[in-house]
């Protein structure tokens, strides 16, 4: 409770790099799936059943986009 004359905020920052990616790249795609999957919804799990179109496989969905962000980003480095 927030004291008198206090506003309390709460964020949910869950699955925050998604968001960001979403927002920089401008994929329209990929932010429809975030507007779906809302405030604590699972987005792997739809990012899985619309691109790979497969059951809900959050794991492998999960590990398969930090993979993806985490080589993508050494390659830049790379470029430099």
């Amino acid at each position: 409770m927030a004291s008198p004359g206090c506003l309390l905020i709460a964020a949910d920052y869950s699955q925050i790099e998604l968001r960001v990616l979403a927002h920089l790249s401008g994929d329209t795609k990929l932010i429809e799936i975030l507007r779906q999957a809302g405030v604590g919804g699972d987005a792997f799990a739809l990012i899985a059943k619309t691109w790979l179109r497969k059951p809900h496989d959050t794991g492998q969905t999960c590990l398969g986009f930090f993979a993806f962000c985490f080589f993508s980003f050494f390659s830049f480095l790379l470029s430099i």
